[in-house]
């Protein structure tokens, strides 16, 4: 993977955590992992806005 790639999207980002969020969610919840998906939801309301110092 070249640098310009890792670089690319919104704030330097190299995935959306929207969609893998939605990916995730789905594939829990197909699985019947009740607990997995409410330790999901827990991970994203807590950690919302945050960043890597490095990029």
């Amino acid at each position: 993977m070249s640098m310009i790639s890792l670089k690319a999207g919104a704030c330097g980002r190299v995935f959306d955590a929207s969609k893998m969020y939605v990916y995730l969610r789905g594939a829990l919840d197909g699985a019947g992992m009740e607990e997995s998906v409410r330790a999901l939801t827990y991970m994203r309301k807590h950690h919302e806005g945050q960043f890597r110092n490095d990029g």
